[in-house]
């Protein structure tokens, strides 16, 4: 009768652990389902800002080249962000504060659109009166506004969406742990009690091979799990070598599982990304506790971003053994942000930084010129007779002008200097720590060049360009940003009067 009741409370104990392993998988399948979720809704919203963006970049080409085409291709991406929105709302339909969000987000966007429309029949910047320019002006001023507004609510609902795939991770991670704790703890302990017994129950033992079977099963079932995903998962003691490894990790270290067993990230990746793989192990093992690291690693030349969840590997009496790794490759969502970071940043036609941007940088400048008392200058560039060029040679051949002279400013100048399109044939320069009297001899030289360049357009040659250069500097000209681009741009104006293709310093400001 006892041993018997040994054998019946051994399957027990082996059926106890099956049904926890049985659990736990079916949760960690759960929050795998609810992690790639996560991960959809967060490439959604980021294909919303990237039309979205797109659609502002379509706007300003199309009021510098007047294609249709262009035009277009901005209503296209207007569309695109407006359905893609939609399709976040279906993703995040149990969620009331994305909802909302969306909600608050619907009008903006059409409010955003209504500013990018408006005006773009209207005749290019230069004929335009000066009501009209001011009227623009205030209508675009508004649409940075809204432009704004769009981007701080996508941004929270990208903030909301990192936060609960962090949670659901570390969900998993728990998951994972409490699994392989009762698999390993309860299948030992099950073992050595029916080892125990074994010669005396030898009637029994093919109750004893049953609960086996049932254990190899659990053990099958981890392990379709671990290797059923595109995650890389593995488990390391305390010193760094690995216990286990699935096959996406072992694919990414070209070699096989076998191979990467007893092994530490030192033997198996460059140096510098083992130092940071295992700097960010040590931190996870330190804290106790998951902790989420976004992993830029160069290994072979390659450099891969991962997004990585760690945690403490623990026994069942809760001493730390080693850690368990989590990492999915992000490198084209990286990829992605970088996009839509240049895009916000960059004129489409010449790859110069745009005004938005060049607005930026000369507060910027001008706030640490005053902290070190040092001078920034500012050279604003007008290409003479542009609109004649355009009329006469078409403005393909305007745009083929731009480029070339964009790309010659560009290689002239200092890696500090900020090269910027303010705007049609209008460039600006920033120089900081020039003061005038050196702006205006590099001024000097990018007017030669202009006169100097030549565009093969098709089988014409453009020659005999010309350029007007008005020169503005911090704290001689002004002491703001606005007052500094007002003297260069009063500057500009002097030179264009006095016959263009020369250059004018601006006036002293009045104390």
């Amino acid at each position: 009768m006892t041993r018997r009741l040994g054998i019946l409370l051994a399957l027990a104990l082996l059926a106890g652990v099956m049904g926890v392993a049985y659990e736990r998988l079916a949760q960690l399948h759960v929050d795998s389902a609810w992690n790639d979720h996560t991960h959809v809704v967060i490439e959604t919203i980021e294909k919303a800002r990237v039309a979205l963006l797109g659609a502002d970049g379509l706007r300003r080409s199309y009021r510098i080249s007047l294609d249709p085409a262009d035009r277009e291709l901005m209503e296209e991406r207007i569309a695109e962000a407006e359905h893609t929105l939609d399709d976040v709302a279906v993703l995040t339909v149990d969620n009331p504060s994305q909802q909302a969000r969306i909600k608050t987000l619907r009008p903006l966007i059409r409010e955003r659109a209504s500013v990018l429309r408006e005006g773009l029949d209207l005749p290019r910047w230069e004929e335009l009166t000066q009501e009209t320019r001011d009227e623009q002006r205030v209508i675009q001023g508004h649409g940075l506004a809204v432009a704004k507004d769009v981007r701080g609510v996508f941004e929270a609902m990208l903030a909301e969406e990192m936060g609960l795939l962090a949670l659901r991770e570390a969900r998993a991670l728990v998951a994972a742990r409490s699994v392989q704790i009762a698999v390993v703890a309860g299948g030992l302990f099950g073992l050595c009690l029916v080892g125990a017994m074994f010669v005396s129950l030898e009637r029994e033992n093919r109750r004893r091979i049953v609960a086996q079977e049932a254990l190899e099963r659990s053990t099958l079932l981890v392990s379709a799990v671990v290797e059923g995903t595109t995650d890389f998962i593995g488990v390391k003691d305390r010193e760094g070598r690995y216990l286990l490894a699935n096959g996406a990790l072992a694919s990414y270290f070209r070699r096989g599982a076998a191979e990467i067993l007893g092994r530490t990230d030192a033997d198996l990746m460059s140096q510098e990304a083992a130092v940071v793989v295992m700097k960010n192990d040590r931190e996870s093992m330190t804290a106790g506790e998951a902790r989420v690291f976004e992993q830029a690693l160069v290994n072979r030349g390659e450099t891969r971003t991962f997004l990585s969840t760690k945690a403490p590997y623990r026994d069942a009496a809760g001493g730390i053994l080693g850690v368990i790794s989590i990492s999915r490759d992000i490198t084209e969502r990286k990829l992605l942000e970088l996009e839509v970071a240049e895009l916000a940043i960059r004129d489409p036609l010449t790859g110069l930084f745009n005004r938005r941007n060049m607005d930026e940088t000369l507060v910027r400048e001008i706030d640490r010129a005053k902290r070190k008392s040092l001078p920034v200058s500012v050279v604003m560039i007008d290409l003479d007779h542009f609109k004649r060029l355009n009329d006469t040679h078409g403005h393909a051949a305007g745009d083929a002008v731009l480029r070339r002279f964009a790309e010659r400013l560009r290689a002239s100048v200092r890696r500090e200097d900020v090269v910027c399109r303010y705007g049609g044939e209008e460039f600006v320069v920033i120089l900081p720590e020039v003061p005038h009297e050196k702006a205006r001899e590099r001024a000097e030289q990018w007017r030669a060049q202009v006169e100097e360049m030549t565009v093969e357009i098709g089988d014409q040659t453009l020659r005999s360009l010309s350029a007007s250069l008005g020169v503005a500097s911090f704290p001689a000209h002004g002491a703001a940003a606005a007052d500094l681009l007002k003297a260069a741009d009063a500057a500009l104006y002097r030179a264009k009067a006095e016959g263009r293709n020369r250059v004018v310093v601006g006036e002293a400001a009045q104390a």
